[in-house]
């Protein structure tokens, strides 16, 4: 694995594909920070600030509000 995609965040990481990369990630090494609607928007910022890839793996009609 790269080392610059080496700490990959996941959104929407409870869903099929996002609970699909997360995993095929892991199996190659990542470290993988997962969350989704339900994790508090501290922890989020969080994760998002540690990470060197973020996947976006949530509704095309939640990107505004994620994105926001």
């Amino acid at each position: 694995m790269e080392p610059e995609f080496a700490r990959i965040a996941v959104a929407g990481a409870d869903g099929q594909m996002g609970a699909m990369l997360a995993e095929r990630f892991r199996r190659i090494g990542a470290e993988v920070l997962c969350y989704d609607a339900a994790t508090p928007e501290n922890q989020v910022t969080e994760i998002v600030a540690n990470c060197n890839l973020l996947l976006l793996c949530i509704p095309v009609t939640a990107f505004p509000k994620a994105l926001g």
